[in-house]
């Protein structure tokens, strides 16, 4: 597959802009999960614990959650030639965004993704 053709076959980025400012909550785009941004939680609500892949906070409610942390994801890869535009990045979860690591992702027509080495 050439790389335009995957670019244009992923140009879906799947979260919520407010008001000019970062939002919140993202979609993991490969595995549909909700992530969220650790600097925006950080900041504004009471911090329990931070691991690598998972944050767990206490939102404005009180109530305590465990989300896992957005990562930005480059389509293709920076090592394979591509840049870091918004058009080359969609947001991941962190497991989703290492098993991927240097491959492109292809998604299936059940609407899964697959990562392969084009290049």
């Amino acid at each position: 597959m050439h790389r335009t053709q995957i670019l244009e076959n992923q140009r879906r980025f799947l979260y919520l802009r407010v008001s000019g400012y970062s939002p919140k909550f993202y979609i993991c785009y490969y595995c549909g999960v909700e992530i969220v941004r650790a600097r925006h939680v950080t900041k504004h609500f009471l911090v329990l614990d931070i691991t690598e892949d998972t944050i767990t906070w206490k939102d404005e409610n009180g109530k305590q959650r465990v989300d896992l942390i957005f990562t930005w994801d480059h389509i293709i890869p920076k090592c394979k030639g591509g840049d870091n535009s918004k058009k080359n990045k969609v947001p991941s979860c962190g497991p989703c965004n290492r098993e991927k690591g240097e491959r492109v992702a292809l998604q299936l027509e059940d609407g899964k993704y697959v990562f392969a080495e084009i290049f």
